[in-house]
């Protein structure tokens, strides 16, 4: 089967009526149609192939096809005279009456009409067990309108009304892929059973996979540890692998250190070990794994024999002495590539129309010397510029070599849109390159990434495609009549993107947010701001259904959340010089300046809970740890380090013009709910200490060392040219300490430093970082990276600052400064002198006392001093206080989490018991209402994945009939006893219930009151045992509350006063 030149497909599109405004339907030809279903005809036989995948693919044709026509159409029926069969799969008939689909090109496949002995039969099908799936998705959007978009069944997928659905007679359209395998990793959109992806995203072979972890297992590695590699780590790596919790890293570092492969602990995912090359038994396991797989899957057309990822290559002394057989002596590259040649001149034997993929990527991705077998197909990871070049090299040494690609959405901010230089990309590779296969890591959000996921699969089937036609049709599909607007909107996104210049357009992995030249905001101007609000605002407007609102309204609060960070960096951060001139002018000055950055700072907090309410569409963005992909974005701790400096000139306007007492009565008027309060509070507390301490210990290397300090590279204490004092530390490397923080407090970080010699434009300058823990493990708060923007021409001493809180239930600092810079640049950078490295705190931690929570709801807003909101995972609108209620409104809304812990929360008998009282009510009558509340581990939204106790409350839609209360108790993810009790609230309640909950030792206590709490025998709900044995197991304990269409009038958790 040749790859195909151009994508084979007769079809003439003209628009019909079928009930779905704006879609395009292929013409059929008046009396020669052959009616698939219509309300008055009979319904259609659908067969499948053999074999769960086609009957799969059947089951999915007869759902959408039965939704559209409004006819219930079930596989496998017996068909009525006059009806159509329609076959799915290569089943007898196909393969008898169109034999063309085996010479079909990888998982290429057809829609045909036949007519047979007077009856109609369609055939959706190739030869492949995935192409029934992708047949039948091309004849529902063809023919019935159907599409896919994100994975939402509500607004994410479009089933219009067609009731009737015919084909042309002379249907008979092919459909073959240029590339062979279209591996998409990280942005998945399954069917409804999970057990298939939508539109295509992969095809035959096994390409881009790290399989020395599957080819060689624990279970192998405790037979045979001679066939895994023997190597040694660095003294750095040893000790961040002494750091994890693993039991065996302890005996790890000591094996790796010592060289051994007996006892060393085998980490399953391939990511720092490899195997031993010059061991003759680990090709002749690779050649039976292998065949293997050829027995399992005959239709697979390749095997991988990719490496794992990372280090861990063999340093035995076979290797030693293999590498020593040629001069010079065989690089890491080589010795790959000459077991690869090994294991496939042995699977030639057995299989010579099957191919070898492997991997060239990392210390292999140099070519050898030497030629490879024929059956070995190279694919090239693509994320430097030099692996363009690299990639035309191996075209010297393979008639194919394919493409690994980063598309990723997910490691970058906001939008990251380039079809066209994809569509050049993939054509590159096949046309030039000859690629088979294209994989890429694409993960991100559909609110962002929606058109990637789309054109990436339109252009890996069809090279050729028209990017633009592929974008008019998205945003069709998407946003309906404010498509126009739209398609302008992702076009301008697209142009700033190619703005990065030719040399770079392909890598759209360059430069992600965790490196430090991080550049997505550097192509933007205010022009693009102005232009992409306007067709925001135009969409908005145009559109006529509540589907595409909500689509648009997505997108929306993406722009709108990217849009701050390219204000803030274009009206402040990139121009901080002339912001404080101006601002120096007047307190007045000073004043709008900070309120304007202080909202854009509320903007982003409110649009990233919006995109966190919607985790389908946002599935990255509320992860636990999405703030980790932008460890080296600066612009967070930019904005809020600049917003704290500007307050800081406002009071020293102040101080200058009245002294301290007229700054305090300034800043007192920024009241809970103002866009300056938390900064107006911070000015009150520096006001109040003008004498803070150093919270770092040995900030100034006065001891004469580097105690209190942790050190990597080629840093000293000298006395030479100390800021003050005796000693500075001088070199280059990094310098980290560990301290005690508290949730909720402020802090300032200042170091400063000097660089003794000219510093060489467009140099990278040393950094700072804080990092935060809690109970050992990483919590991912928004970053504070911070990078020093220019160094004095004159040596002279400068100070890089930075602002941060302490997130919720952090207890660990850690503080970083560095000259080194990661990968891909690397290096150690220029040798700075520091001195007076201080970290002071600017404001307190809310005063909370442990176990206890008591709050109703009586002030004008949210008491930030006992609440918080969950820093990760769903969330949506935050809860207000309204008329002495905390009104949490329709779904989705955001999870409050308290400042105070309970981590004894099971500890006290008898009257020393915890008790929990809530007060709830229904918000608004003939709506859905429940309420949720949790005790348990962390400050994200109630999991199942975490230890704890939780509720929920759900009212009945009728107050004739009784409220449903469950509770849950978990144990480190696991499920243990929980209750589900009826409650029966008297209609003089009005739908308000009192609940008193007892947590002891090893059972819990439900009461409910309807006209106050009621803790008597009469008011028991139930009474059970927990099962719990340490609540605290996973980290410290919180109450957490969320809910829809609730009100909470007091809530508490203490221990009851005596």
């Amino acid at each position: 089967m040749d790859r195909p030149p151009g994508r084979r497909v007769r079809v003439l599109w003209l628009p019909v009526a079928v009930g779905l405004c704006g879609y395009v339907f292929p013409a059929v030809s008046g009396a020669a149609d052959v009616t698939v279903v219509s309300p008055t005809s009979p319904l259609p036989r659908v067969v499948s192939a053999k074999g769960r995948v086609h009957s799969d693919a059947a089951a999915d044709l007869c759902d959408y096809l039965s939704r559209v026509t409004g006819r219930v159409i079930a596989p496998g029926r017996r068909a009525a005279d006059g009806a159509a069969t329609i076959h799915v799969g290569p089943d007898a008939f196909v393969l008898k009456h169109a034999p063309e689909i085996k010479t079909l090109y990888a998982d290429g496949f057809v829609l045909r009409h036949l007519e047979v002995d007077g009856q109609q039969h369609i055939v959706l099908s190739g030869v492949r067990l995935k192409s029934s799936r992708w047949a039948v998705e091309e004849f529902l959007m063809q023919f019935a309108g159907v599409r896919w978009l994100f994975p939402n069944t509500l607004y994410g997928e479009i089933v219009p009304s067609v009731p009737t659905v015919k084909v042309a007679h002379d249907l008979n359209q092919k459909h073959e892929p240029h590339y062979l395998s279209r591996g998409n990793l990280g942005m998945y959109y399954f069917d409804k059973n999970r057990r298939y992806l939508r539109r295509r995203p992969e095809g035959g072979g096994s390409f881009g996979s790290h399989e020395f972890q599957a080819i060689f297992n624990r279970a192998d590695y405790q037979k045979h540890p001679e066939w895994f590699a023997l190597f040694t780590v660095s003294d750095s790596r040893a000790q961040s692998l002494m750091k994890g919790t693993h039991p065996e890293h302890a005996k790890l570092r000591e094996s790796l250190q010592k060289g051994q492969r007996r006892g060393r602990w085998h980490w399953d995912y391939g990511n720092g070990w490899q195997i031993c090359m010059s061991n003759p038994q680990t090709v002749q396991h690779a050649v039976a794994y292998a065949r293997e797989h050829f027995a399992k899957h005959p239709d697979v057309p390749t095997v991988s024999m990719g490496h794992n990822d990372s280090s861990g290559w063999c340093e035995c002394d076979l290797c030693r002495k293999f590498a020593a057989t040629a001069d010079p002596p065989y690089t890491i590259s080589e010795r790959y590539w000459h077991w690869v040649n090994q294991v496939a001149k042995e699977v030639a034997r057995t299989h010579p129309d099957k191919t070898v993929a492997t991997l060239a990527y990392g210390a292999p991705g140099t070519p050898p010397r030497f030629e490879l077998e024929k059956n070995i197909s190279v694919m090239v990871t693509v994320y430097l510029e030099s692996h363009l070049d690299l990639a035309r090299q191996w075209q010297k040494k393979t008639d194919s070599v394919s493409l690994y690609s980063y598309a990723y959405g997910n490691s970058f901010v906001g939008f990251r849109h380039f079809p066209h230089a994809m569509r050049d990309f993939l054509k590159w590779g096949h046309d030039e390159l000859g690629a088979i296969a294209h994989v890429s890591e694409v993960g991100g959000n559909w609110s962002f990434d929606g058109p990637k996921y789309r054109y990436m699969q339109e252009l890996m089937w069809n090279v050729n495609a028209d990017p633009d036609e592929i974008m008019s049709e998205f945003c069709r599909d998407w946003f309906g009549a404010g498509s126009q607007p739209m398609k302008a909107f992702w076009d301008r996104l697209e142009q700033v993107y190619e703005r990065r210049g030719a040399n770079r357009r392909f890598l759209g992995y360059q430069w992600v947010g965790w490196l430090e030249d991080h550049d997505e905001f550097d192509h933007y101007s205010l022009d693009d701001v102005s232009f992409l609000d306007k067709q925001i605002a135009t969409a908005k407007q145009a559109v006529t259904t509540e589907a595409d609102e909500f689509r648009v309204t997505r997108v929306a609060d993406a722009w709108e959340y990217f849009r701050t960070f390219l204000l803030g960096r274009i009206k402040f951060t990139l121009c901080d010089e002339k912001v404080f001139t101006e601002a120096a002018v007047s307190v007045e000055n000073a004043t709008a300046l900070a309120e304007e950055l202080a909202r854009l700072q509320d903007k982003k907090a409110a649009f990233l809970r919006r995109l966190r309410a919607y985790p389908s569409v946002n599935q990255v963005a509320t992860t636990a740890n999405y703030m980790s992909y932008f460890a080296h974005v600066t612009e967070f701790s930019d904005m809020r380090t600049m917003l704290d400096e500007l307050c800081d000139q406002i009071t020293v306007h102040l101080l200058a013009k009245g002294g301290r007492a007229e700054a305090l009565a300034f800043w007192k008027k920024f009241t809970r709910g103002t866009s300056l309060n938390k900064s107006a509070q911070t000015q009150l507390f520096v006001l109040s200490h003008p004498e803070r301490a150093n919270l770092l210990a040995n900030g100034g290397f006065e001891t004469g060392d580097l105690s209190s300090w942790e050190t990597s590279g080629a840093i000293k204490v000298m006395t030479e040219s100390p800021r003050s004092g005796r000693f500075s530390a001088h070199g280059t490397g990094t310098l980290s300490q560990s301290i005690r923080v508290k949730a909720g407090t402020r802090y300032k970080l200042a170091v400063r430093g000097r660089y003794a010699s000219p510093f060489e434009p467009g140099r990278r300058l040393f950094s700072s970082d804080v990092r935060f823990k809690s109970s050992g493990k990483s919590l991912w708060s928004e970053p504070n990276y911070r990078r020093l923007g220019k160094a004095d021409r004159e040596g002279e001493w400068i100070s890089l600052g930075t602002t941060f809180t302490a997130p919720p239930g952090a207890d660990t600092a850690v503080v970083s400064i560095r000259t080194t810079l990661n990968w891909p640049i690397a290096g150690a950078g220029k040798p700075v002198i520091w001195d007076d490295i201080r970290l002071e705190k600017i404001l307190d931690e809310p005063a909370v006392k442990p176990g206890v929570l008591t709050d109703n709801f009586s002030g004008e807003h949210l008491d930030d001093r006992q609440w918080t909101e969950a820093t990760s995972g769903s969330s949506g609108t935050l809860p207000r206080v309204r008329d002495g209620w905390l009104v949490i409104g329709q779904r989705p809304n955001a999870t409050l989490v308290s400042m105070s812990r309970f981590d004894d929360l099971l500890n006290g008998t008898g009257d020393r018991r915890y008790r929990l009282r809530a007060h709830i009510a229904m918000l608004d009558a003939g709506r859905k209402a429940s309420f949720e509340c949790g005790i348990r581990t962390g400050v994200v939204p109630i999991s199942i994945r975490d230890s704890g106790f939780w509720f929920t409350h759900a009212f009945s839609d009728s107050a004739e009939k009784t409220d449903a209360l469950r509770t849950y108790w978990h144990q480190d993810g696991k499920r243990l006893p929980g209750r589900w009790f009826d409650v029966g609230v008297p209609r003089s309640a009005k739908r308000n219930i009192w609940y008193t909950f007892f947590f002891g030792p090893r059972d819990v206590e439900v009461y409910a009151g309807f006209d106050g709490y009621d803790e008597r025998a009469s008011a028991l709900v139930g009474k059970y045992q927990h099962k719990m044995t340490n609540i605290s197991s996973a980290g410290p304990i919180f109450l957490k509350m969320s809910g829809g269409n609730v009100k909470i009038g007091e809530i508490s958790l203490m221990r009851p006063v005596r």
